[in-house]
């Protein structure tokens, strides 16, 4: 019970930092590289995605294996949401924790990384997009607007006019990361489900590509976007 009191204390303190610094100044954030939880795995591959972008799919229609009436249902998510996924990456990423120190440390990346995309989302040019059953978080994943020239400096959080003005004429392009499934949801669709919503909503955006990183030691993420003709 103090460790779920201490929690939530230290998320709604991280919290108020962040509004705290993103009304001070959004440039202080943009000059600290804050890499997604799952970093420092590299190389990393480029890849791009440029056939047709999901000219007639309904996520709706999505049954993943169940019956008609069990459906997923998909939406944005918001500021709201925070805790949801912060249990969910923390189930993922806290067993590569070696101390306490470490621990709380990742715990506040997680929040300083979704946190301005959630809570500003058209300023930080963001898109958070889950997948739920019923209420519970399932997955989730990270869409926006970056440069396709395949830089890492994509990672960096960065307000969406700050992009634009670092970026030549049609150089931002839809950009999918932070990709996460909930291992008990795993190995069934989940992962190819998101990757469809990002096509959705890049073609909605006007464009026809989607680029993303992955990591060459990912092989499950590798086999997933090797799958979507990445």
């Amino acid at each position: 019970m103090n460790m779920r009191v201490s929690s939530l204390c230290l998320t709604f303190a991280t919290i108020l930092v962040v509004i705290f610094q993103s009304c001070v100044s959004l440039r202080v954030s943009n000059r600290r590289s804050i890499l997604a939880p799952h970093r420092g795995h590299f190389p990393v591959q480029y890849g791009q995605h440029s056939s047709t972008l999901a000219s007639s799919i309904e996520p709706l229609d999505y049954t993943l294996g169940r019956t008609s009436e069990e459906k997923f249902r998909y939406e944005d998510l918001s500021f709201l949401d925070l805790g949801d996924i912060l249990g969910l990456a923390m189930a993922e990423f806290e067993s590569k924790c070696t101390s306490t120190e470490a621990l709380w440390g990742l715990r506040k990346e997680i929040v300083f990384l979704f946190l301005p995309k959630l809570l500003v989302p058209s300023i930080m040019g963001h898109s958070v997009i889950c997948v739920k059953d019923g209420g519970e978080l399932v997955g989730f994943v990270d869409l926006s607007l970056q440069s396709n020239k395949g830089s890492l400096d994509v990672l960096k959080p960065r307000t969406l006019a700050e992009r634009s003005a670092a970026c030549e004429p049609g150089e931002l392009q839809p950009y999918l990361s932070n990709l996460l499934v909930s291992p008990k949801y795993r190995k069934r669709g989940i992962g190819s489900l998101l990757v469809s919503l990002c096509e959705l909503r890049a073609k909605d955006w006007g464009y026809q590509q989607l680029n993303l990183h992955v990591e060459m030691k990912a092989v499950p993420a590798l086999c997933l976007y090797l799958g979507a003709k990445f």
